[in-house]
């Protein structure tokens, strides 16, 4: 008597329906369906309702599961979970695949939001497998050209460009950026033609704002800013992430697309080193680089100020000693003409800066990292001082020693300690604050550098003063650790806090 499928027990059905599932790894397991509906009975027993587990073993051969597991721990990767997710993901990758969204007629924009939203997670997941389906399946390369490059383009940057306007600085446009530079990053798409996309938004200071909160705040919570947050689903679960800034993939996609310094160039053993500082941070590459960005953009909860909160909060964005070390970069002086600035600062349209020549020069920075332990004998930080200041209060005095640097203010003192590659995970959250001070040089001459780290998101804001009688100034270097570079914008410290300063953008990459 022959065997049927319907006599097979159901443990050997369900590992033939995997192998089905998975003969290939870019896109849905339509093989699968296809055998589910062979017929009732086989429904039945393939049905999702019964099968989680299979449908979670299909999803983790289909998408990368390690940076899942790590951020979410147990609870959040359950089976059902997983299955959700796998056919959310795949409706998603189906709909960037047929353009959905993707330009302003003849596209359904519904969806838009949270597909884009899908595919940054996945980039922010992505140790190989993720990337694959976006560009294999999700045809996202497509997707992003229409979006960004068409006349009809969802990001209407074309359309807006033809009447002289500024970007558009939408939710939608937000993530898309995102998505496009982290694509770009890990060499999904490799294209000239984003350059302009990139630097429009890089040099528009006044209007493209690199934190989604308040740069002039320290101390956590921070107060909500110009990006807000947007409830999306997540592993079955609502997700309310806080949309990033669009400046920051701008200045970042910008700085990748500047080719050899155009005012200032750089020495030749420079040049050979571009390669070896364009890189993440030492031993921390595929998802793990993006940890730090995962947990800024996670849900912020608005509560009470208590120093008692604040270690635990710095500790989810940083790894410690994470500053200490050489980092090498550039930072651009967007606007050579002060007549560009000044234009554009009433108004002027955006070719104004975009066609105007920008400046690159090189810069090195040695930095030293410090910490504020919990302890009997230090019971808060060292107040915060003016935002131009780098949030240091202008009255302390500095000591700083082999191993330790000592703030004293009003007959008070504080000890920071030197930070220690192999610190322990306890002592790791004790860690109450984080100063960096610091030497490095650039073609204007040397400089010293000291900053602090905004335990509310990680936040770094690190003050430039140069050295000698040429009066180079101070300058407030801004920003965030972005898969291990540190990335934002410089300003005067002339300006009030309240007012448009002079700025341009900056990156710096830590030397293996």
């Amino acid at each position: 008597m022959g065997m049927s499928l319907l006599t097979i027990p159901l443990e050997i059905l369900e590992h033939i329906a995997f192998h089905l599932a998975t003969d290939k790894l870019s896109g849905p397991p339509t093989d699968l369906i296809s055998l589910s509906f062979t017929c009732k009975e086989l429904y039945r027993s393939l049905a999702i309702s019964r099968n989680s587990t299979l449908y979670a073993a299909i999803f983790s051969y289909k998408f990368d599961t390690e940076a899942i597991r790590r951020r979410l721990g147990p609870e959040g990767v359950t089976a059902s979970a997983l299955t959700v997710e796998l056919f959310r993901r795949f409706d998603a990758l189906r709909r960037l695949q047929h353009g959905e969204g993707s330009q302003i007629i003849l596209s359904d924009s519904s969806h838009r939001e949270d597909d884009l939203w899908i595919a940054i997670l996945m980039m922010l997941e992505n140790d190989g497998k993720n990337a694959i389906q976006l560009k294999e399946f999700g045809r996202i390369a497509d997707w992003l050209k229409n979006y960004f490059l068409e006349i009809y383009g969802g990001s209407y940057i074309q359309h807006d460009n033809n009447y002289s306007n500024w970007p558009r600085n939408t939710p939608e446009n937000r993530m898309a950026l995102w998505l496009l530079y982290l694509c770009e990053n890990d060499g999904i798409i490799i294209s000239p033609l984003y350059a302009d996309i990139y630097r429009a938004f890089a040099v528009g200071a006044n209007r493209y704002h690199i934190t989604p909160f308040t740069w002039t705040d320290f101390r956590h919570p921070c107060l909500p800013g110009p990006s807000g947050i947007y409830p999306t689903e997540y592993f079955n679960h609502t997700f309310h992430p806080t949309c990033p800034s669009i400046a920051l993939p701008a200045i970042l996609g910008h700085m990748s697309h500047l080719k050899e310094p155009i005012l200032w160039r750089l020495s030749s053993r420079s040049l050979q080193n571009r390669a070896t500082f364009r890189k993440p941070l030492p031993n921390v590459s595929g998802s793990k680089r993006w940890d730090m960005d995962w947990e800024r953009w996670k849900p912020v909860v608005y509560t009470p100020d208590t120093d008692s909160k604040m270690s635990n909060v710095i500790q989810r964005y940083l790894f410690p000693s994470i500053f200490d070390g050489t980092w090498e970069g550039l930072f651009t002086i967007q606007y050579m003409d002060f007549g560009v600035f000044a234009a554009i600062l009433s108004g002027e349209p955006p070719h104004i800066a975009t066609d105007s020549t920008i400046g690159q020069n090189l810069h090195i920075w040695k930095i030293r990292e410090y910490h504020l332990h919990v302890s009997s004998s230090n019971t808060s930080i060292l107040p915060p001082g003016p935002p131009q200041n780098a949030f240091f209060p202008t009255s302390a005095t500095i000591t700083d020693s082999p191993g330790q640097v000592v703030f004293s203010l009003h007959s008070h003192s504080l000890t920071y300690t030197r930070a220690k590659k192999d610190i322990t995970k306890e002592k790791n959250n004790t860690i109450k604050d984080i100063i960096l001070l610091g030497e490095g040089h650039s073609a204007w001459g040397e400089f010293r550098l000291k900053g602090r780290v905004r335990a509310g998101d990680g936040f770094i804001t690190v003050v430039k003063e140069y050295n000698g009688p040429d009066d180079r100034g101070r300058w407030l270097y801004r920003g965030y650790l972005i898969g291990g570079k540190y990335v934002g914008r410089w300003r005067d410290t002339m300006t009030p806090t309240s007012m448009v300063g002079y700025e341009g953008g900056f990156e710096l990459y830590k030397r293996s």
